[in-house]
């Protein structure tokens, strides 16, 4: 279902302009955290909180490593 498809396609729109700010701010060699809800298989959103950091290859190709985990419960918890 996600093949062929863009990333940017499974964030919720109220948390695209902070993704993206912090995807620049990463590209530019910050290592940032952003909280956002992300479209999961069975069709709802659920909250994940990603760590990127930019990373330089031996041929000098800039990519960017993220790590995220789903923390849906903890922010359940935090707004009620």
């Amino acid at each position: 279902d996600v093949v062929g498809r863009l990333a940017w396609e499974f964030i919720h729109p109220d948390d695209r302009e902070e993704t993206v700010s912090a995807l620049q701010r990463t590209v530019a060699g910050e290592a940032t955290l952003v909280r956002l809800r992300f479209l999961v298989a069975d069709g709802t959103f659920r909250w994940f909180e990603t760590h990127s950091r930019a990373v330089v290859g031996s041929d000098g190709t800039l990519r960017v490593l993220s790590i995220g985990r789903d923390i849906s419960e903890r922010q359940r918890v935090e707004l009620d």
